[in-house]
């Protein structure tokens, strides 16, 4: 499940990527006194092949993510470049 941090407080070093680090990201919370909600889980995007997934994705949906939306439509090149190989990013 990707962990989303809303609140700088909490972004003190934490290996997201680990099987507790949910719960620690919680307890930290806690101690805060921050409230805590979940969201669907989506998956992350970490590699060209995830950024083309999801530019592809807000392509035929972009109300889902407006401003992620917008930002690929204004680096659409640099994403067409990626889908298709063709020159250096």
């Amino acid at each position: 499940m990707p962990i989303i941090v809303l609140n700088p407080s909490l972004n003190e070093p934490l290996t997201h990527g680990t099987s507790s680090a949910l719960e620690r990201l919680l307890s930290r919370a806690r101690a805060l006194e921050l409230s805590v909600g979940f969201v669907d889980p989506f998956y992350d995007i970490d590699v060209a092949d995830d950024l083309i997934r999801l530019a592809g994705e807000l392509e035929c949906a972009p109300a889902q993510a407006p401003r992620t939306a917008l930002w690929l439509k204004q680096w659409g090149d640099t994403v067409t470049q990626l889908r298709t190989g063709a020159g250096d990013v």
